[in-house]
């Protein structure tokens, strides 16, 4: 502790004991990290700081105050397309506040067949063309499948089956997937008639 002596003519007297306090700003040791989750996922960011106590702690998405998210950990429950964004935490104490460096929060769409395949009738020696619609985050990789089995080369959302012949007659699925995993299309049918 730090004392002072005070006098004059008339004598000394020595203050009372004072104590030197010094406070250390908030500095942030973890940072909360980016992440990819699947919509409808929990997902969690952290974050570790130093500094004199107490630290106090507010979250932000976008810029703006999460309403009740002063701890050093934010759930962010079941997500949505709508939590996508930058997530930055503000931590303060007596001597000043720091903020974390964005975390990116990226959701991936799983795959939907929004148009299925439709089944489709040719001659022999005629064209046959499949097509559906497959929606998700992308990138996207589709597949075509004949009786379940990959058609190579068959990658786009359409597929085209020049020279028909009775052998292709059978199943065509389209499988689609993305980070999120695959999804198969309802299977359509081609059927091959022979010329009259």
């Amino acid at each position: 502790g730090y004392a002072a002596v005070v006098s004059n003519p008339a004598g000394a007297i020595d203050s009372s004991a004072a104590t030197l306090v010094v406070s250390t700003p908030p500095a942030i040791t973890r940072p909360p990290q980016s992440l990819v989750a699947l919509a409808g996922a929990n997902v969690d960011f952290n974050v570790a700081a130093g500094g004199t106590p107490p630290l106090t702690y507010q979250w932000q998405f976008n810029g703006a105050d999460i309403a009740g998210a002063t701890g050093p950990s934010l759930s962010v429950p079941s997500v949505a397309p709508t939590a996508e964004g930058s997530y930055t935490v503000v931590v303060r104490n007596v001597a000043g506040f720091i903020t974390s460096a964005p975390a990116e929060l990226k959701i991936n769409q799983p795959v939907t067949i929004s148009q299925q395949p439709q089944n489709q009738t040719a001659a022999v020696g005629g064209t046959a063309t499949f097509g559906a619609t497959a929606l998700g985050t992308p990138p996207l990789n589709l597949q075509w499948k004949f009786n379940g089995v990959d058609i190579p080369g068959a990658n786009t959302a359409t597929l085209t089956i020049p020279n028909v012949q009775l052998a292709n007659a059978g199943s065509y699925q389209l499988l689609a997937a993305n980070a999120a995993g695959p999804v198969l299309s309802s299977s359509a049918a081609l059927t091959v008639l022979l010329p009259a």
